[in-house]
């Protein structure tokens, strides 16, 4: 069990500890409700989607001539560099079985003037996004076509 005191909060007023849920444990109730939702809806199976993007960016050594107008918006003095990831689960609503999980990434690193470095880091965020969201789409397209294929007598499978 989790315990949490913040510190803006006076101690002696808690009258206990506060239990904090763990974090897998909160996903697995909200991915229970989700599967729920689904079967109540009719619906056999649920795909949850996730991702994040990251987004770092560095000085490189020519950074000192940045002092100038001209070159923080002309020499490329910042390393940017974006990382996007993503996975789905395919979740059978009637029993909670995952059938399956696919999942993508992609890197991009590339040298920016100082003043547009920002710029480019969205530019860059945006078009990884957009590749990994239409790979992972794709790959579970085609996952659920095989489940479909495999399990052809039984799709979509009969209500009890």
């Amino acid at each position: 069990m989790y315990t949490a005191r913040s510190p803006d909060v006076d101690p002696h007023s808690l009258s206990g500890p506060q239990h904090v849920e763990p974090e897998s444990e909160t996903y697995r109730k909200r991915a229970t409700a989700m599967a729920r939702l689904a079967r109540d809806l009719g619906a056999d199976y649920l795909l949850l989607v996730g991702g994040f993007i990251d987004s770092t960016g560095s000085d490189t050594p020519l950074s000192v001539i940045d002092l100038t107008l001209v070159s923080a918006y002309l020499v490329p003095t910042r390393q940017v560099d974006v990382h996007a990831r993503t996975a789905a689960a395919l979740v059978d609503v009637e029993d909670g079985r995952v059938v399956f999980v696919v999942g993508d990434e992609s890197r991009g690193s590339e040298l920016a003037p100082t003043a547009l470095g920002e710029k480019r880091s969205r530019e860059m965020m945006l078009r990884l996004r957009s590749e990994v969201v239409t790979r992972i789409a794709a790959e579970a397209l085609a996952r659920m076509d095989a489940v479909a294929r495999e399990a052809s007598t039984n799709w979509p499978r009969p209500r009890a």
